[in-house]
């Protein structure tokens, strides 16, 4: 077997300072190489008005629902339309029209 005869520190110190140098060179020729085309402002007469896009909300509409009066025959507490509902029997009550289809659809309503 044959022995490699070690480096001595100040040889491996000066090998990677030559190969530092060598990859420093590389690189700046490299970020010089290249080019960035930077686009100039167009003016192509288009604006546009962020207020337009703005919701005034004294101009929104209420949704008022049509309120129905109903009855019901038994005691019946429920969830309708993510509204909860605790009902008696024979009191009257005033709700939007859709509970009052959910609720006849069921057999829950007594006549008024």
């Amino acid at each position: 077997m044959a022995v490699k005869k070690a480096k001595t520190v100040e040889q491996v110190e000066e090998t990677v300072d030559v190969a530092v140098e060598e990859t420093k060179e590389e690189v700046t020729k490299a970020v010089d190489d290249v080019q960035v085309d930077i686009p100039e402002e167009k003016d192509d007469g288009i604006t546009v008005d962020a207020e337009a896009f703005k919701v005034n909300e004294v101009n929104i509409p209420e949704e008022k629902e049509k309120k129905v009066r109903i009855r019901l025959r038994v005691d019946h507490h429920c969830s309708i339309a993510m509204e909860r509902y605790d009902f008696k029997a024979g009191k009257t009550y005033d709700v939007p029209a859709n509970v009052k289809i959910v609720l006849d659809r069921a057999g829950l309503l007594a006549p008024l």
